[in-house]
């Protein structure tokens, strides 16, 4: 049964101008919160943050989701502060490569990374990594949130949900579906789709789900949840089948969201954020003039028009309430895989 469509997201963009006080507050806000996570506090030496150019640590190849969120924010950031702000693209080993370089870089604010809920919250928890994210990052800020979109290739038979999901019941372990890495939120969503629709299908992971573009154009994956695949649909190359993160895409609004038809998704698309980190210990100081940065970028209207057009919005959480979302969400994604007896060794 069709359910009545969710809010509309741009209801819901921090793109209004703050109330009297509210800088003064955040920043107050902010000081408590690097108190209470135990961030070191510094005077003389960082005052001149940054004093030369800042290197921002991406998982994933260049074009991405990922890729994009840090660039739109990096530019700002770079004029804001005076410094570049440099993208380093490191792909591979689902995250953990760029993540393991943070976790040995100084503790200065000059390395920093932007990175999905899987580098930070999922893989964590499913294997053994290079770092751990409570202990050897700083949890800077949550930049954005993601809109995912199921899209379905123009290959193959099908141009809804339904329509995809008889196919893939009528062909058991026929069609594949592609995500950015094992463990990212792209590949769990193919995952818990299984669960709750009955079918079996195939995981094809890339190091980019860029990489994917031309498989799902020739067939040979059917199915993408990636909001990076969004520009394609505008172009009409691929099908939007379902909305994904809890409400209905304003560009789309005619796609129903996967909810509304009738399929659970355990909650978890809409833990999608992409947050910035930087190394244990990074000091206080760094940390507010970032939030305070990064606040004033996700206010910007040309940022929420460049991030919606890539199927994110702005969704900026201060460090104090950041950590612990980082957190909550290990033991959520932890408890979900264990529920649902998923496996991330494929």
């Amino acid at each position: 049964m069709i359910r009545r469509s969710p809010p509309a997201l741009s209801d819901s963009f921090p793109c209004a101008a703050p109330r009297p006080g509210r800088r003064r507050a955040g920043a107050a806000l902010l000081a408590g919160g690097a108190l209470a996570l135990g961030l070191p506090v510094r005077t003389q030496a960082q005052s001149a943050y940054p004093s030369r150019p800042v290197r921002v640590l991406v998982p994933y190849g260049a074009g991405g989701s990922a890729d994009n969120a840090a660039r739109i924010v990096a530019e700002k950031l770079a004029v804001a502060l005076g410094q570049p702000f440099v993208i380093e693209n490191r792909p591979g080993a689902s995250g953990t490569l760029a993540a393991g370089a943070l976790a040995q870089s100084a503790s200065d604010g000059h390395t920093l990374m932007v990175a999905p809920t899987a580098v930070a919250a999922i893989t964590p928890v499913t294997r053994k990594t290079p770092y751990d994210p409570i202990r050897d990052f700083t949890a800077v800020a949550r930049l954005s949130g993601a809109l995912g979109m199921l899209s379905l290739s123009p290959a193959i038979p099908a141009k809804t949900l339904p329509e995809f999901l008889k196919l893939a019941r009528e062909s058991p372990g026929k069609y594949a579906f592609g995500s950015s890495g094992v463990g990212t939120i792209t590949h769990l969503t193919g995952e818990v789709l299984q669960q709750a629709t009955g079918v079996k299908l195939l995981h094809v992971p890339y190091k980019s789900i860029v990489d994917g573009v031309g498989d799902l154009f020739a067939g040979r994956i059917a199915v993408v949840f990636d909001p990076f695949i969004l520009p394609q649909v505008r172009a009409g190359k691929v099908t939007a089948a379902a909305a994904l993160g809890g409400r209905r895409h304003p560009e789309f609004p005619d796609v129903p969201t996967i909810e509304e038809l009738g399929i659970d998704l355990q909650g978890f698309s809409r833990r999608s954020w992409f947050g910035m980190f930087g190394p244990k210990d990074l000091p206080r100081e760094i940390v507010e003039r970032l939030n305070i940065e990064i606040e004033r970028i996700g206010r910007d209207p040309e940022v929420s028009r460049k991030l919606l057009a890539l199927g994110l919005f702005p969704d900026f959480l201060p460090a104090a309430q950041f950590g612990p979302q980082v957190a909550n969400d290990m033991a959520f994604f932890a408890g979900l895989l264990k529920q649902l007896d998923i496996k991330l060794d494929h």
